[in-house]
């Protein structure tokens, strides 16, 4: 279905492209002002939550968001950006929420456990900021957004998908107000 480029240099893209198609996607949905127009003039409104309830967009959004990222694990080469969704239970209530996270960061994840363990009664992550583990954390994460920015650039396909996300986040926000 997709495939990818092996000999490309990431150093081409920038979170920017990626900035400019969620800029294009929300203006496609935003009525700005001709010249000229005063600023009293009535707007149309529009409903883009299609009568849904919030929770029915939730669910909307997770089955759009995981297949993003199914689409996008397609076509990426690089094995440690790969992203699993998954269901977890939230700590203050039963309510399962979707966590999206690529492999990398389930792996520093795991090494900071070890070392909040091993350390002298810490219980939070708050002194791992500017640790080796947070550099290196920070760093491929950069390298990620940068991999998902230009995959999403690349490919018409994910151009699609990103912009049905979008859509499916704007609907949840408002009908989240």
């Amino acid at each position: 279905m997709f495939s990818r480029r092996n000999d490309r240099s990431s150093s081409k893209y920038s979170l920017a492209a990626l900035s400019i198609l969620a800029l294009s996607a929300i203006g496609s949905q935003q009525v700005f002002a001709q010249e000229g127009e005063t600023a009293a003039a009535p707007q149309e409104e529009y409903d883009i939550t299609g009568g849904k309830s919030a929770r029915q967009l939730q669910n909307e959004l997770s089955k759009i968001e995981s297949g993003f990222f199914k689409a996008f694990n397609k076509i990426n080469t690089n094995k440690d950006f790969h992203v699993k969704c998954k269901k977890v239970q939230t700590v203050s209530s039963r309510r399962r929420v979707q966590v999206c996270q690529p492999r990398f960061a389930s792996r520093y994840e795991a090494e900071a456990n070890r070392t909040i363990v091993n350390s002298s009664g810490a219980t939070d992550f708050s002194h791992l900021e500017g640790s080796d583990i947070w550099v290196r954390m920070k760093e491929q994460e950069k390298l990620f957004w940068e991999e998902v920015t230009a995959v999403t650039v690349e490919y018409p396909e994910m151009r699609e998908k990103f912009a049905e996300l979008s859509r499916a986040k704007q609907a949840l926000a408002a009908a989240s107000e």
